[in-house]
Order: C-alpha cells, then sequence, then structure tokens
C-alpha cells in the first residue's frame, strides 16, 4: 500500500497527493510479520491531489484492477472441441475459486481506509451462464442467469460498512459467451457461460459529476478459436466532477493487455483515442486538471514494439500527464503492481511489473510526493 503527497511545481503549497496500489486481491488472507495482510493479483493505485488554498481536504482517487479471477485466454490452448469445451469450463471454475465475495470485501476495507473521492475499477465482471445451453441452437438466446456481478458485489459491501459510493459513469465492453462441458452434475448436454466486462467510475457521496463520457475504442484485438471469433472490446469512462468547490477531470481506462506481434498496434491505437477523446472534450467543455488512473498494460519500461509506434506508457507522458509515483520525496521504489498467479493460489508474491498507473496533468506540473 503506498501512499503520497503531491505538489504543484507552479504553486509548491497547493498540490498535494496519495498514491497506493492495492490491486486484484487473493482470496485467502495469511498471517505475515505479525499482521494480517492480502496477498495481492495486481496493485491498484490511490492518489491525493489538492488544489491548497480553501480545500481542507485534497481530492483522493483509487484505481483498481478487480481481476475478473481467471486468464480467460487460456481457452487458446484447446486442440479439438472436447478439449475446447473443457478449457472453458475450467476458466468459469477458477472465477468460481478465486472468490469475488471475499476480495470485494477485502477491497472495501482498504477503501473504507482511506476514503477516495473518485475510484476507478477495471474487469468488473458480469457472469452468467445457461443450463443446458443453445449456443449451436437454431436461435440461441444470450445467458442470462446471473451466478455474481462484481458491481453489485463491491457495492453491498460498502454499502453494508456505511459508504456512500454511486456509479459515476459505466462502459459495457466485450460480451463473451461460450460453450462448455455440463456445470450441472449429471447432465448430458452442454451449458453456456458469458462474462460481461465493464470499466466502472465510482465517485463518493458529496462529489458532484456533470458531464460524463462512456465509450467503446474503435480499435480492438480479435480472436478466433476453434472457429469462434471473439472481439475483445475494451473502453474508457470519464467525468467532471467537482469535489469540495474545485472541479476535475478523472479518466478511468483498461488498455488491450495483449502486446506482441500486431496486438501492440492494438493498445497503442486505444492510448491515442483516449488522449483524443480528452482533447476532444476539454475544446467543447474547457481545460480542468485531469487524472487518468487504470490497467495500462504498459510500464516505464516499455520500448517501441515497432517503428512509430510509442508504448501507451510513454505516449500519455507526451501529452504533459504526469506519471505521480515518479514523484515521490522518498525516491526511486518499482511500485510493482502486477502480477500473481492466474489462480491467485501462490503463496509467495509475483509481481513484476508497474503497469497501473495515476497520471496527472495540471498547470505547472507535479513537484514532489511524500509516502
Amino acid at each position: 500500500m503506498i501512499a503520497s503527497s503531491i505538489r504543484s511545481r507552479r504553486e509548491p503549497s497547493s498540490v498535494m497527493g496519495t498514491i497506493w496500489s492495492c490491486t486484484k486481491l487473493l482470496k485467502s488472507a495469511f498471517f505475515l510479520l505479525a499482521g494480517l495482510l492480502l496477498l495481492i493479483f495486481y496493485q491498484p493505485v490511490w492518489a491525493d491531489y489538492a488544489d491548497g488554498g480553501e480545500n481542507p481536504r485534497p481530492l483522493r482517487v483509487m484505481t483498481q484492477n478487480l481481476y475478473v479471477g481467471s486468464d480467460i485466454l487460456q481457452i487458446m490452448q484447446a486442440t479439438d472441441t472436447m478439449e475446447f469445451f473443457w478449457w472453458v469450463r475450467n476458466v468459469y471454475w477458477e472465477m468460481v475459486d478465486t472468490n469475488f465475495h471475499e476480495r470485494a470485501a477485502a477491497i472495501a476495507d482498504q477503501i473504507a481506509a482511506k476514503s477516495p473521492d473518485l475510484i476507478g475499477l477495471q474487469e468488473v465482471a458480469l457472469v452468467r451462464t445457461q443450463s443446458p445451453g443453445d449456443f449451436f441452437g437454431n436461435d440461441p438466446q444470450p445467458a442470462e442467469y446471473v451466478e455474481f456481478d462484481f458491481l453489485d458485489l463491491l457495492m453491498g459491501e460498502l454499502t453494508a460498512r456505511g459508504l456512500d459510493y454511486r456509479v459515476a459513469a459505466e462502459v459495457e465492453n466485450a460480451d463473451v459467451e461460450l460453450p462448455m462441458l455440463p456445470i450441472d452434475e449429471g447432465s448430458p448436454y452442454l451449458a453456456d457461460a458469458r462474462v460481461t466486462f465493464r470499466d466502472v467510475i465510482l465517485a463518493a457521496g458529496g462529489v458532484t459529476i456533470g458531464s460524463a463520457f462512456e465509450e467503446n475504442y474503435q480499435v480492438n484485438l480479435p480472436v478466433v478459436v476453434m472457429g469462434i471469433s471473439i472481439e475483445f472490446t475494451r473502453g474508457y469512462t470519464i467525468v467532471d466532477a467537482t469535489v469540495r468547490d474545485r472541479s476535475y477531470r478523472f479518466a478511468n481506462t483498461h488498455l488491450e493487455s495483449v502486446k506482441e506481434g500486431d496486438a501492440a498496434a492494438v493498445q497503442v491505437a486505444q492510448a491515442g483515442e483516449l488522449l483524443v477523446a480528452l482533447s476532444e472534450i476539454e475544446a467543447q467543455f474547457g481545460a480542468l486538471p485531469t487524472i487518468i488512473v487504470g490497467d495500462l498494460n504498459s510500464s516505464p519500461e516499455d520500448v517501441a514494439p515497432a517503428p512509430g509506434l510509442t508504448p501507451p506508457y510513454h505516449l500519455i507522458s507526451a501529452y504533459q500527464f504526469e506519471d505521480a509515483w515518479l514523484f515521490r520525496k522518498e525516491g526511486p521504489a518499482p511500485g510493482l503492481t502486477c502480477c500473481q498467479a492466474a489462480d491467485l493460489r501462490n503463496a509467495e508474491s509475483q509481481l513484476n511489473e508497474r503497469i497501473d498507473h495515476i497520471f496527472v496533468r495540471t498547470p505547472g506540473g507535479l513537484a514532489d510526493t511524500t509516502v
């Protein structure tokens, strides 16, 4: 967990921030160093950002990838139809076993501890099934039985703690439904599993939301598995928010995770679309201090995958957004946010890269942070 204070170079005492990274949480707790800690999958990022003057408290923001609970791309390992059905069911059971009910409670505890004004959430999954399935039927219908809704579960945990949060913006991204081996014991019929991904911005009570923008990217990654075409649609949410009489623009996104070969161009194109959208919003509604949060799947160490392609981290930086993590007074630190084992069963952390970020663009820029 990381906290930091951010100062503006133009107004040395006016901009403060707190950054943490507390990501996708494991379902099991371990007693370590005499404390009850949760091992985490992705590190999220928190930040306090204050304009000074009359504000009694800085703006506090958070980004959290909720993690669907399984590596969906493992279905690509299938070499025949029956193996494909098995892999899809394996993904489904991993999503069940990684237990978002418990992870939602842990995330809600962290939100309660820090009280962010705005939260950017990624991989806010809605998992539905149909049994028996009709994927190969003459008139297949979408699966509608809700197994678990990450947004409802998290909001329920927040409410149970007396916390006042509401959905300020929500975009529906990839909506994938595939056939799998039966989930009902003894059933001779295939079932269908459906996962809908969303990006969501939550706003605390007292935060006023003005304009809100929810869009899918035009460029997305297409995948074909066993003759079934899947497009992993992604998107972004942006809100103009007023917190304690100060206005900000807050953007949340989850960029494409596959960045090998031709897929690298997809990730770069999505980052470009987000920056263009922010520029167009600024032209129409005026400039505001702007914050981009999210799982960018891009680290400071990324290099150009091909001539003319700038990795998202560096592309966003080129648009005068500053990585708040780099302004820690304590000096350089890894700040790793990704990744743990797909099934979240690793007892020791496997975090090895920093791909979840808070970027800030404000007049005068950032000067330093305090952790």
